[in-house]
């Protein structure tokens, strides 16, 4: 079975291949990570995270309410680690075998990867709510920082990296092979 090609199947086939692209390019900065740990504390996305979770603790009832936003992050990549192994991310593509086991294989270590990402992310957040302390606040970026000071962390930092350019690469591929309009 060809794919479409028609005007709607290319505008959508061209938005997934930007998404693609863009969670190729998060993996590939992920890497950069491990020259550049030292500095992330230092970056603006972190202190605006610090300074939202900051504004929401002021409010009433603002432990509880970042505590479920982390709680929430922390679930949506939990799902994203379960979908990675419940998952057929197949079915929608015209290929080959060979071809779907690959698209299949990038979007389930890719899915993992994005999964632990988010999990750790939200956790941190979560406990920041927990404990009434926006400094203890991080992004994905401050999360995956963590990571350096377990044993084998650039490790799992460059697996976690491989793992996100596993995703944009399944992207790309979804995008060219996507049956649409069926």
């Amino acid at each position: 079975d060809d794919p479409d090609w028609g005007f709607a199947s290319l505008g959508e086939r061209l938005g997934k291949a930007v998404s693609g692209f863009v969670y190729g390019a998060l993996g590939v900065s992920v890497f950069g990570l491990l020259d550049t740990l030292e500095d992330l504390h230092e970056l603006d996305d972190q202190a605006a995270t610090q300074d939202a979770v900051r504004n929401v603790l002021a409010l009433p009832w603002g432990g509880p309410l970042v505590i479920g936003a982390g709680l929430m992050v922390a679930a949506v990549g939990i799902g994203n680690m379960v979908r990675a192994v419940v998952s057929h991310f197949t079915g929608s593509l015209a290929c080959e075998d060979g071809v779907a086991w690959c698209a299949g294989t990038l979007a389930r270590v890719g899915y993992f990867s994005r999964g632990v990402a988010m999990t750790l992310a939200g956790a941190i957040t979560a406990l920041a709510g927990w404990n009434a302390r926006a400094s203890d606040a991080r992004g994905v970026g401050g999360a995956l920082e963590m990571l350096r000071d377990v044993p084998f962390g650039h490790l799992f930092l460059g697996l976690i990296a491989l793992g996100l350019i596993a995703f944009g690469a399944f992207g790309v591929m979804k995008a060219g092979l996507r049956r649409i309009g069926v």
